[in-house]
């Protein structure tokens, strides 16, 4: 007796067992947590240790900032912090720790694709993007606050642009959730 169409497919073509996906524990996402902190923690030391061995204004203007006999007593106040020079230098030694970070960051994320990954390796590599987030958003507020502080006009332009910037992705984002529908 010969073997109806459907089930002759069904003979050819066996079903593959469906592999579920990995969920993310609890515990996975604190530990996420706990790298992106220490992530955090140990760059805003380095960062702070840099400024502090390599800005030669640091001694002048932090020991002034600590000493309030300074602040009273004209004759001790007389070698004066540059204090825009200083929180330059401070930027500029930020930034040259923090731009060549991102972007090793951002390098490691682009080679390292999440198909290929397991959980721990996903993880790992939210963490890091997380982590690229707040040294941008970081780097960008301490640009943006020496620029208000000091050049006001400069320093607002780069607020407004900054601003619109993240409205144009904010849109940009919620128009291809949108475009996609509700079911998917």
């Amino acid at each position: 007796m010969p073997v109806p169409v459907f089930e002759q497919a069904a003979i050819l073509k066996p079903d593959k067992p469906q592999v579920a996906p990995e969920r993310t524990s609890g515990v996975a996402v604190f530990f996420t947590v706990l790298l992106v902190s220490a992530l955090t923690f140990t760059v805003e030391l380095a960062l702070r240790d840099v400024n502090r061995i390599f800005n030669p204004l640091y001694e002048k203007c932090v020991t002034q900032a600590r000493n309030l006999a300074s602040v009273f007593d004209p004759i001790v106040g007389t070698d004066q912090c540059l204090v825009q020079r200083y929180e330059g230098g401070q930027l500029l030694l930020h930034a040259d720790i923090v731009i060549p970070l991102i972007l090793i960051i951002v390098l490691i994320l682009a080679v390292f694709q999440p198909k290929t990954m397991g959980l721990i390796a996903r993880l790992f590599r939210t963490s890091l993007l997380i982590f690229s987030i707040w040294l941008s958003i970081r780097i960008l507020a301490e640009t943006e606050y020496f620029l208000v502080k000091h050049y006001p006009i400069y320093g607002k332009y780069l607020i407004l642009l900054t601003v619109i910037i993240a409205i144009v992705i904010i849109v940009v984002a919620v128009q291809k959730k949108a475009q996609k529908g509700p079911n998917m």
